[in-house]
């Protein structure tokens, strides 16, 4: 399929007005299903979904608004070009929604007022977000505190033609623009081989003897550089003694006598924003479930609710808060790993001043949701297939060690057949199924009924916000969700097997993701902080230089899994196969037959200490307190955990490495392309591997 793209250049960045202003056209035209470009290009016989390119690149010195589609026939550019130019005059000849350019300027408000750091710290996301602003000389500051600019905007959009001589100026009449198709070729990767081939067979025909024995004098002065240990002394660092024993989290949680049973109010300095979960506990749910509770996830907070269409549900959560997202959270506790619980979860943030009206639309969204809307739910499966193919080979590493995990324990089988390969192969089949009318009426139904047995249970309500409002949260609490006792979550039942695992999927990719694993501990065990180290150390150590450097993969590593209890080895990007694996091995070996260097391990700490120490924002580091809590994992169990990593020295990380990484007990998980048969069939004799294929 091809994917089509229709592009202009709409200014430069200087001026802030015109940025925000382009940043409003393009929420306008693209931001949800209600708008009226996006609801063109997902409504079209053209193609199959949006572009994730869709929107406003502010990247550069030049502005540029992009909107396409994916999915498409080679020859339907122009039929496309004239659904986009027909839709944009059709809405310039239509009357403007005032109330919806305010609630897309209340988006923007949302997210200058937003305080982040949960990706990495919110001084440098504020930093790089006026970044191509100051770069070119423009007003870095104004594009930080942007209150001056919404307000004038605010004042702007009352006038009907403000919006629309935009879309007229920037848009129809702006000869900038470009309409780019790409169309696959399924001869490509062959024919780079092959031209590959003749060039080097060309090379080599006209090399003198000179120039070979440059050629291998110049590998082997590469080999012997990869093999030399850098000089780290010449590198300012951080020592062991630099990290303090222990780490203070502050965490206030606020609790009255007449607060409702199931209000978890945390006080945070979130800026006038607030952060709100509904958590239901799942008591009815078998394997058969998984594939349509994935579905349910996906659709539910894009269909209608009560007698609204999704067009207006999608305007009314524009209008109150920033979009609701549904998942599924499953989780053990440290000491349980055979039992399963699982909690499904809306999740949603907006201000403080539609704090009513959001959970008023939660509330209809648990309760009264549509699943009748059925070409709609066709077209959102669709696109979640789309995407779902699209991602592996940005996440193959992911599902490779998913593949390789799957039969470590009964959360880590479910991980493989939700959201591994096993997940994204069900999806396939699902989507094909629901060509038929009747068997798209029938998964609708399944799906309802889903979301009825959920619905069933009394969901508790987490929010994260300022002390300011905690009295007029709980009386909307008690108003709107009711005051029942909190229901206690039954365990799921997960069938997997103890047999090792060694599976090899075959998908569209010209790269390999390799993967290993073996079985360990969870987080509360005694080994669990050595195995913890020892993934950083193999990875610093070892497979850095193996897989990336020398190998020529994009990555690869090693990690400790605390949550399903198990310890992967994986490449990302990877020309090699059968290599990479043996590399893995060789990882071991080297740490059990040599003494290493105190530095090396310091430095594997160092990098663990960092992460569990990575500063988080305010909303997630009490989101992540309440679920942890959950979850059985205490403070004071990270406390521990952390100062027995300080204490790690080389005769733990080989002591676990005996324990647990043993040759017989390991799972092999890849992911690769039919053109490795000769690597398949080593893997097949000499692991006795399976084949799948997406």
């Amino acid at each position: 399929k091809s994917h089509i793209l229709i592009a202009w250049i709409i200014g430069d960045i200087k001026n802030p007005f015109d940025l925000f202003t382009n940043y409003l056209l393009s929420s306008f035209l693209l931001e949800n299903s209600a708008c009226p470009l996006r609801r063109a290009i997902e409504t079209t016989k053209i193609g199959s979904n949006p572009s994730p390119l869709c929107g406003l690149d502010d990247s550069g010195l030049e502005m540029v608004f992009i909107c396409g589609i994916e999915g498409a026939k080679d020859n339907e550019a122009e039929q496309f070009e004239e659904l986009v130019i027909q839709t944009l005059n059709k809405i310039i000849n239509d009357d403007i929604d005032l109330d919806f350019l305010s609630s897309l300027l209340d988006q923007l408000e949302l997210q200058q007022r937003e305080v982040g750091g949960s990706s990495y710290p919110y001084g440098l996301q504020l930093m790089l977000s006026s970044l191509p602003t100051a770069l070119h000389r423009g007003d870095a500051d104004a594009v930080l505190n942007i209150d001056p600019i919404l307000s004038e905007l605010r004042i702007k959009i009352k006038d009907p033609e403000f919006i629309k001589s935009r879309i007229k100026n920037l848009l129809l009449d702006n000869s900038h623009r470009v309409t780019l198709t790409m169309s696959p070729d399924k001869a490509m990767s062959k024919n780079m081989i092959i031209e590959e081939k003749n060039k080097l067979k060309l090379l080599q025909k006209h090399l003198s003897e000179n120039e070979k024995k440059q050629i291998i004098k110049n590998a082997n002065e590469l080999l012997n550089r990869q093999n030399t240990t850098d000089n780290p002394e010449i590198l300012p660092k951080i020592e062991t003694n630099d990290i303090p024993k222990k780490i203070e989290t502050k965490i206030n949680k606020l609790r009255s006598n007449d607060s409702p049973a199931q209000l978890s109010f945390y006080d945070q300095k979130t800026n006038g924003l607030f952060y709100q979960d509904i958590i239901a506990p799942i008591n009815t749910l078998n394997e058969m479930d998984f594939p349509l509770l994935k579905i349910h996830n996906m659709i539910l907070t894009e269909i209608g609710v009560e007698d609204k269409s999704y067009l207006e549900t999608q305007n009314l959560q524009t209008k109150f808060c920033g979009g609701i997202k549904a998942f599924t959270n499953f989780f053990t506790l440290p000491v349980e790993q055979n039992k399963i619980y699982a909690n499904f979860v809306l999740s949603t943030k907006g201000l403080n001043r539609y704090i009513k009206d959001v959970n008023e639309i939660l509330h209809k969204t648990f309760r009264n949701v549509n699943f009748n809307e059925y070409s709609r739910i066709h077209e959102l499966i669709k696109q979640a297939k789309n995407r779902s193919e699209q991602k592996i080979t940005g996440n193959g590493h992911a599902l490779a060690m998913n593949i390789a995990s799957q039969n470590l324990s009964p959360l880590s089988k479910l991980q493989h057949n939700n959201t591994g390969v096993m997940g994204i192969k069900n999806l396939f089949e699902i989507e094909k199924s629901l060509q038929d009318e009747s068997a798209l009426k029938d998964t609708c139904q399944k799906i309802n009924e889903l979301h009825e047995a959920i619905k069933n249970s009394s969901p508790s309500v987490l929010l994260v916000a300022e002390e300011s409002i905690f009295h007029k949260s709980k009386s909307m609490v008690n108003e709107i969700w009711g005051s029942n006792e909190l229901e206690p979550n039954e365990t799921i039942l997960i069938k997997n097997s103890k047999d090792a695992i060694n599976e090899i999927w075959l998908c569209n990719s010209q790269i390999n993701f390799c993967a290993k694993s073996y079985k360990t501990v969870t987080l509360k065990h005694e080994d669990a902080p050595a195995l913890t180290v020892l993934g950083e150390f193999l990875r610093n150590g070892y497979l850095h230089t193996a897989i990336r450097e020398k190998g020529g993969a994009y990555g690869g590593g090693s990690t400790q899994d605390n949550t399903i209890g198990g310890f992967k080895f994986y490449s990302y990007r990877d020309p090699r196969l059968i290599e990479t694996l043996d590399d893995f091995d060789s990882s071991i070996l080297w740490l059990l037959n040599s003494n290493h260097d105190r530095r090396l391990i310091d430095e594997a700490i160092i990098s663990v200490i960092a992460s569990l120490d990575k500063p988080n924002s305010p909303s997630q580091t009490a989101k992540m307190h309440y679920y942890k809590k959950i979850k059985g994992i205490s403070t004071e169990d990270e406390s521990k955990f952390r100062e027995c990593i300080l204490d790690i020295g080389q005769t733990d990380l080989k002591r676990v490495a005996e324990k647990y990484l043993i040759p017989q007990n390991a799972n092999i998980g890849v992911i690769s392309n039919k053109n490795e048969k000769r690597a398949h069939e080593l893997l097949i004799e000499e692991k006795n591997a399976n084949i799948f294929e997406l």
